[in-house]
């Protein structure tokens, strides 16, 4: 379970920021999805996990869900 707390929230008001609650999950896939849903992201790259650590487009907070996890 990860939490991320932004001082700004979706609205641009002031007074109150966002909270999320994650909980991630690890998964294996054997085949490339077909399509993935494009509504609240356009676009989507795969990366090894070396890769997303070094990679400047990926935000701090999801760089943790890679941290600590055995291996």
């Amino acid at each position: 379970m990860y939490e991320h707390i932004y001082k700004e929230n979706v609205f641009g008001k002031q007074g109150f920021g966002t909270h999320y609650v994650v909980l991630a999950y690890e998964l294996i896939l054997t085949e490339s999805p077909a399509s993935l849903p494009t509504q609240q992201h356009e676009d989507y790259v795969w990366k090894m996990e070396r890769e997303v650590s070094d990679w400047p487009a990926v935000h701090q907070y999801t760089k943790t869900y890679f941290r600590g996890v055995p291996r």
